[in-house]
């Protein structure tokens, strides 16, 4: 192969996303955004269900094979451009096995 030849074919690089897991808030399934060990942050479609910080909420979340259920409060709402709103959710009684599924979950998802 002639070196004109090889530099006009296209290059791509194999790029691996994170793969974030679906939560349930108060039984309705919403797309994570992010998470940390203090919170995460979730698309809501509209915000006729989460319409202010300081809103308690449950969450059911499932990281690979376990089933996390936790309480939350809404700290921050910001709309986007859809008309619905990133949703920032700090974890308020994230318990002692709980916090180590969680933290484990995110130290792999670091080495990836």
């Amino acid at each position: 192969m002639d070196t004109a030849q090889f530099i006009s074919q296209p290059y791509t690089a194999a790029v691996k996303k994170i793969v974030y897991p679906i939560v349930r808030l108060d039984g309705q399934s919403y797309e994570m955004i992010n998470i940390n060990r203090s919170g995460m942050a979730v698309q809501l479609t509209d915000t006729a269900t989460f319409s202010r910080p300081g809103v308690d909420v449950s969450i059911e979340l499932t990281l690979e094979i376990h089933r996390l259920t936790m309480r939350g409060r809404i700290v921050h709402l910001t709309p986007t451009a859809e008309g619905g709103a990133a949703c920032v959710i700090r974890f308020s009684n994230l318990t002692g096995p709980a916090r180590v599924t969680l933290e484990s979950f995110l130290a792999r998802q670091r080495r990836h």
